[in-house]
């Protein structure tokens, strides 16, 4: 709990400044929730529900 605690305060001071959302910034908040030191995003397609949901390749 204490981690969520201490990401939500790091939220809220970006955004009292102003600071735009960006991966980095997900990322940091995500690195501090998941005590990990490295947080990445995944950069292949997710599939779920077998292959049945998935975007349209003119909106990727």
């Amino acid at each position: 709990m204490n981690r969520l605690l201490t990401a939500y305060d790091d939220m809220r001071r970006e955004a009292i400044a102003g600071t735009n959302l960006t991966p980095d910034l997900l990322s940091r908040w995500s690195q501090i929730v998941r005590g990990v030191p490295i947080a990445t995003f995944r950069q292949a397609p997710a599939y779920a529900k077998n292959g049945r949901e998935h975007r349209h390749p003119a909106t990727v």
